[in-house]
């Protein structure tokens, strides 16, 4: 379950970051892989990682280049 997500926003660049929290660690190790494929994102790193009664919060970060240069964007 997504808990928040952040946008901002550099010249050339968005950068993104996603707290979430579930209760597998499957569910993180999928969402990370699966970010990691999409050539939308660089720079896609699980930044921190908490179990706190059974439940996993974490937080990943990325990046996407925005309009305007290549790749694909936000």
């Amino acid at each position: 379950k997504i808990t928040s997500l952040n946008l901002g926003k550099k010249i050339g660049q968005a950068n993104i970051q996603i707290n979430a929290s579930t209760q597998s660690n499957n569910d993180v190790t999928s969402f990370v892989a699966g970010l990691r494929e999409d050539q939308a994102f660089s720079e896609v790193n699980l930044t921190s990682i908490v179990l706190d009664q059974g439940v996993i919060s974490f937080t990943i970060t990325a990046s996407n280049k925005s309009e305007g240069s290549k790749g694909a964007s936000l």
